[in-house]
């Protein structure tokens, strides 16, 4: 399968291999979801900023609303454990300071290797470098103004 939801983001599949025309069980569906998730999670810092802070900002609620009720499981309600640290929003700067690790970590390398495999993918590897680059200096300057 062929996609790039930077430039088709509005159609619901492109493909050039398999065909979608068709039913598909709930098995598959459950099984494809993960999938389909995580491919946005690394394909939305490959966007335009605007919409990549959006769909940042949606994501980073489904985390805080995770961190929340992750407290009502035996474990952390009995003072075992603690919920998830990384799960709670902490401020902006860390929020930019997440993304940027994010990228850096976890996108940049594949975006790389997929560029590797298909150089007309390059672009979106530079768009994700960009986009920490840029996010990272949002950061610095938001700090830098806090010290004054």
């Amino acid at each position: 399968m062929e996609t790039d939801a930077a430039l088709h983001k509005d159609d619901p599949v492109v493909t050039k291999t398999t065909n979608f025309n068709r039913k598909f069980t709930t098995a598959e569906r459950k099984a494809f979801m993960p999938f389909i998730l995580h491919a946005s999670d690394v394909s939305n810092p490959t966007g335009n900023m605007s919409d990549f802070l959006i769909q940042s900002y949606r994501v980073l609620q489904e985390f805080q609303d995770q961190y929340y009720e992750e407290k009502y499981l035996a474990d952390i309600a009995n003072g075992i454990a603690q919920p998830a640290p990384f799960l709670k929003y902490s401020d902006y700067a860390g929020f930019l300071g997440g993304q940027v690790y994010f990228i850096n970590s976890m996108v940049l390398p594949l975006w790389e290797k997929m560029a590797q495999i298909d150089p007309k993918l390059t672009y979106l590897f530079e768009r994700a470098k960009e986009n920490s680059v840029k996010l990272g200096e949002a950061k610095r300057d938001m700090v830098q103004a806090m010290l004054i």
